[in-house]
């Protein structure tokens, strides 16, 4: 039991990164490093960010929270981002269907 236990975590962390990376990847912001958390916590930061999962199916629920996290830390920490993060979040605030809203 433990050690299928301790191969589902490996996955899990091995998705997330997958996943967290490609989403960086794709709104073209750095990639932290990315490391497993043993204190059964979540840490983020402009450089490093460190999770705790401990089930395959959270991944995707944990992808975009810490996403929101290390944007927010990437945004107070580098002067440089700051603008591109609040550039990001302007647009994700504009309607996918403007049409719907000029009526």
């Amino acid at each position: 039991m433990l050690i299928y236990y301790s191969i589902e975590i490996m996955e899990a962390f091995n998705l997330f990164k997958e996943k967290f990376t490609a989403l960086c990847k794709y709104w073209k912001v750095p990639t932290p490093k990315l490391e497993e958390s043993y204190d059964f916590q979540n840490h983020t930061g402009p450089d490093s960010i460190a999770v705790h999962i401990t089930e395959v199916e959270s991944v995707d629920l944990y992808v975009t929270h810490i996403f929101g996290h290390y944007l927010a830390d990437l945004h107070n920490s580098d002067p440089k981002m700051s603008d591109k993060v609040a550039n990001l979040i302007a647009n994700w605030c504009v309607p996918k269907n403007s049409d719907l809203f000029l009526a």
